[in-house]
């Protein structure tokens, strides 16, 4: 399992990125992103 910390970064890194990014790249960028969250609260309320 990764560590929430190491979620929150790569959360960071695509919301620099997707200012900058092409409708594709946004839509699937949205995605990893929410993906992330969800995994990052479960680790968060599993502790």
């Amino acid at each position: 399992m990764s560590s929430p910390k190491n979620i929150q970064s790569l959360i960071d890194d695509i919301n620099q990125v997707l200012p900058q990014s092409d409708l594709a790249q946004k839509q699937v960028l949205e995605r990893v992103r929410s993906y992330l969250q969800t995994q990052n609260q479960e680790e968060q309320t599993a502790v």
